[in-house]
C-alpha cells in the first residue's frame, strides 16, 4: 500500500493505478465539494467510512468517482443533498444508512450495483427512481424508509432481496416482468401499501414477504408462481381476496393467517402442500381444497369465524388433526371420495355444523369421538352404494343422502274427465313438482326447473327456512309462486335471482334473511305481509310497476333502507310496512297517493322520512300516513358556459336530493350519472367540466 496523501480536510490513499481513493474526511461539516484531483492524481473513490457520523449538510462528488464505499456517508444526519455523477458504478453497503433528513436521491444510469443497507433509515427519503442500468440491489437497501411513498423498480432486477423494502411507507408498488423471486420479508410491514401487481415471471414468492401490510386489499398470484413462503401475507388486515394460480404448488405455513378480512380465496388445481395455520383466523366465508392437494397441516382453516360452506374435493386423501377447528358459523362440508383418514378435532367445536356430505366410503378413525367434538347438530350424509357407515360416524348420526336429489317435493296432479259413449272415465295425471324441503349442502344453489321430467312451478311453505348453510339461491323460470317464510330467517342468504315467472310470494318469505338488494320480478302484483321484515342489511329494492299491493309490515326493521321508489301501478300500502326503518329518508311515488292515506304505521319511527310525489299525480296533501308530503319539481334554468365547465341552476323544494344524468343519444339513450345535488335552500348549481370532449350531450334530472 503506497502512503497516504493528505490534502487539507480530506485524507486520500493512493490506488495500484496511481488514482486516489478519499478514505477520510476531517473537516468541520456544512457543504462540501470533494475534489476530482489532488496534486494531479484523480479522485476515483470515496473509501469506507470516509464520512460516518460526519456534520455534512450537502456533498458534490465529481465526475471522476466511480465507486461509493461501505458505509461512506453512515448517519450523517446532517445531510440533506448528495450529487451523484455518472462515473459512480457502484453505491456500497450501508453507504447512506441513517441519513435521516436525506428527502430525495437521483441515482445516474452508471450504477450498475446498489449495497446492501445502502439507503437503510433514511426516514425522510420520499421517492427513488431506480436506473435501468442497476443489476442488482442489495438486502435491507431502503427498509426502514417510512416516507418512500413511491419507488421505480428497472426490468434489470431480477430478485427483490430480503428486505428491501422492509418498513417503507411504499403505497402501491409495479414490480417489472423480469423478477423472478421476491425475497423475504421485502414488503414486510409496509403498512401504508395498498396494491400489489405480481408480474408473470415471479416463481417464488418468500416467507414474510407481504406480511403486516395492513391496508393491502387484494392481491392476485400469478401461474408462473410455484410456491408461497411461510406467512407470505400474515396479518394483512384489509387483504379481502385472493388467487393463488395454477402454477403454485406449496402455501407456506401461516402464509394467509389473521387476514381477517380476507373472504375469498381461490386456490389453485395444482397445489399439493397447504402448511400449517396458512389461514388461521381469516375471514373466510367458504372454501373449495383442490383435489391436487395431498398434505393439509394442522389448522389450516382453523379458527375461521366467518366461515359457512366448505368443499374438499376428489383426490384430497387427508384432512389434517384441527383443520376447521372452531369454525363456529361453519354450516356444510362436502368431503370428497378420497379421503381415507380424518384426524384428530378436524371439526372440533365447530358448533352451527349441520350438514356433513361424504361422498365414498368412511374414513378413519370411524370413533375416536374427536373429530366433531361438541358439533351438537351435525349428521353425517353418505351416498349409497359406500361402504362402512353405520348408524354413527364418530358419535354424529348418519343418514343416506340422495345427491342427486337433495330436495323433499310433491307431485301435483290434474284429474282429466272423458265421457266416451255415454262412459264417463277419469284419470289423474302428473302436471308438476313443489319443492317441499331441502336436504343440501347448502352455499350456492340453483334450483332445478324440472325434476323427474316434470316443470318445478312452486316453493311450498318453510321449505328453505332457517337453513344457515345457504349463500345464494337462483330460482328458475318455471317457479310461479313462493310460499310463506319459504327462505325465511336464512342468516347467510345474500343473493336471491327471482324470474318475471314469479307472480306473488308468501308472507315472511324472505323475513329476517342477510339479504343486501332485491329486486321483484317483473310478473309480481303483490307480495305478502313481512314478506322482507327484518332483513337488517337490505339496502336496495326495486318493485316493478305490476305490483298493485305492498303488504302489512312488507319491510319493517329493514335498517339499511335509506329511499325507496313505488311505482304509479301501487294502490295500497299495508300497515307498518316501513315501520322502524330508521335511515329511511325519502320515498320517490310515481303516481297517485294509495291507501291508506294517513293511518300513521306506515312510516312509524322513521321520523326524518319525507314522501315526494310527481306533478299531475292525484290525492296528495300536505303529508301522507303522518310524514312530511312534498312536489318532487326540480328544474333546470339559466344553462351556460364558465371556466369550470357547462352548467346550470337546479331549483326546487328544500333539501331535496337530485341526481343528474347525461347522455349522447336521445334515440337510444344510455343516462350516466354525473353528479348529486342537494338543493340547499332550494337550490343547487351544477357543472360538467368534461362537456367538450363530447359531440352533443344531453341532460336529466332524477331522483337518487
Amino acid at each position: 500500500m503506497l502512503p497516504a496523501v493528505a490534502q487539507a480536510q480530506f485524507q486520500f490513499t493512493t490506488n495500484t493505478d496511481g488514482s486516489l481513493n478519499l478514505s477520510q474526511y476531517t473537516g468541520s461539516g456544512g457543504d462540501v465539494a470533494i475534489p476530482a484531483a489532488t496534486n494531479g492524481l484523480p479522485v476515483t473513490g470515496i473509501g469506507d467510512y470516509a464520512f460516518e457520523y460526519g456534520d455534512i449538510t450537502s456533498v458534490a462528488i465529481p465526475d471522476s468517482v466511480t465507486s461509493i464505499g461501505n458505509w461512506s456517508f453512515y448517519s450523517c444526519t446532517s445531510l440533506a443533498s448528495v450529487t451523484i455523477p455518472s462515473s459512480v458504478n457502484s453505491i456500497g453497503d450501508n453507504a447512506f444508512t441513517y441519513c435521516t433528513i436525506l428527502a430525495s436521491i437521483t441515482i445516474p444510469n452508471s450504477v450498475t450495483n446498489i449495497g446492501i443497507g445502502a439507503f437503510q433509515n433514511c426516514t425522510s427519503l420520499n421517492s427513488v427512481t431506480i436506473p435501468n442500468s442497476v443489476t442488482s440491489i442489495g438486502d435491507e437497501a431502503f427498509s426502514y424508509c417510512p416516507s418512500l411513498a413511491s419507488v421505480t423498480i428497472p426490468n434489470s432486477i431480477t430478485s427483490i432481496g430480503t428486505s428491501l423494502f422492509y418498513g417503507s411507507g411504499l403505497a402501491s408498488v409495479m414490480i417489472p416482468s423480469s423478477v423472478t423471486n421476491i425475497g423475504y420479508y421485502a414488503f414486510e410491514q409496509c403498512g401504508s401499501l395498498t396494491n400489489i401487481t405480481i408480474p408473470v415471471g415471479v416463481t417464488t414468492i418468500q416467507g414474510g414477504a407481504f406480511s403486516y401490510c395492513y391496508n393491502l386489499g387484494g392481491v392476485t398470484i400469478p401461474n408462473s408462481v410455484t410456491s408461497i413462503g411461510g406467512s407470505a401475507f400474515y396479518d394483512c388486515t384489509s387483504l379481502a381476496n385472493v388467487t393463488i394460480g395454477n402454477g403454485v404448488t406449496n402455501i407456506g405455513s401461516y402464509a394467509f393467517a389473521y387476514c381477517a378480512s380476507l373472504a375469498s380465496v381461490t386456490i389453485g388445481t395444482n397445489v399439493t402442500s397447504i402448511g400449517k395455520y396458512s389461514f388461521l383466523s381469516d375471514g373466510l366465508t367458504s372454501v373449495t381444497i383442490p383435489g391436487s392437494v395431498t398434505k393439509m397441516g394442522i389448522g389450516v382453516f382453523s379458527n375461521c369465524v366467518s366461515m359457512v360452506n366448505a368443499t374438499i374435493s376428489n383426490g384430497v386423501t387427508s384432512i389434517g388433526t384441527n383443520a376447521f377447528c372452531y369454525c363456529t358459523k361453519l354450516v356444510s362440508v362436502t368431503i370428497g371420495n378420497s379421503v381415507t383418514n380424518i384426524s384428530t378435532g378436524a371439526f372440533l367445536n365447530c358448533g352451527s355444523l349441520t350438514g356433513v356430505y361424504f361422498l365414498g366410503n368412511a374414513p378413519t378413525p370411524t370413533n375416536d369421538l374427536s373429530v366433531f367434538l361438541d358439533d351438537f347438530s351435525a349428521t353425517v350424509y353418505y351416498l349409497s352404494g359406500t361402504t362402512n357407515w353405520g348408524v354413527r360416524f364418530d358419535i354424529r348420526p348418519t343418514a343416506l343422502w340422495n345427491m342427486l336429489m337433495p330436495y323433499n317435493y310433491t307431485t301435483n296432479y290434474a284429474t282429466i274427465t272423458i265421457t266416451n259413449k255415454g262412459i264417463i272415465t277419469t284419470s289423474s295425471n302428473a302436471v308438476s313438482i313443489t319443492i317441499t324441503g331441502y336436504m343440501g349442502p347448502g352455499g350456492v344453489l340453483n334450483i332445478p326447473s324440472t325434476i323427474n321430467g316434470l316443470p318445478v312451478t312452486s316453493i311450498a311453505d318453510y321449505t328453505f327456512a332457517d337453513d344457515t348453510s345457504l349463500t345464494s339461491v337462483t330460482v328458475p323460470n318455471s317457479i310461479a309462486s313462493i310460499g310463506i317464510q319459504a327462505f325465511a330467517y336464512c342468516p347467510n342468504l345474500t343473493s336471491v335471482s327471482i324470474p318475471n315467472s314469479i307472480t306473488s310470494f308468501g308472507d315472511s318469505a324472505f323475513a329476517g334473511s342477510a339479504l343486501t338488494s332485491f329486486t321483484i320480478a317483473n310478473g309480481a302484483t303483490s307480495f305478502g305481509n313481512n314478506a322482507f321484515d327484518g332483513c337488517e342489511n337490505l339496502t336496495s329494492v326495486i318493485i316493478p310497476n305490476s305490483v298493485t299491493n305492498i303488504g302489512i309490515g312488507a319491510f319493517a326493521v329493514c335498517y339499511g333502507l335509506t329511499s325507496i321508489t313505488i311505482p304509479n301501478s301501487v294502490t295500497s300500502i299495508g300497515s307498518y310496512a316501513f315501520s322502524s326503518c330508521i335511515k329511511l329518508m325519502s320515498v320517490y311515488f310515481k303516481g297517485n297517493a294509495p291507501t291508506p292515506a294517513n293511518d300513521l304505521t306506515v312510516f312509524s319511527i322513521p321520523t326524518n322520512a319525507v314522501i315526494y310525489y310527481l306533478p299531475g299525480t292525484t290525492g296528495w296533501s300536505t303529508t301522507f300516513d303522518g310524514r312530511p308530503a312534498v312536489l318532487w319539481n326540480p328544474q333546470a334554468q339559466n344553462l351556460k358556459v364558465q371556466s369550470n365547465g357547462l352548467g346550470f341552476n337546479i331549483t326546487g323544494n328544500s333539501n331535496m336530493v337530485i341526481v343528474v344524468e347525461a347522455a349522447t343519444d336521445l334515440g337510444n339513450p344510455v343516462w350516466t350519472p354525473l353528479g348529486t345535488n342537494t338543493l340547499a335552500s332550494g337550490a343547487s348549481y351544477f357543472s360538467d367540466s368534461q362537456w367538450t370532449n363530447y359531440p352533443g350531450r344531453f341532460y336529466r334530472l332524477r331522483s337518487p
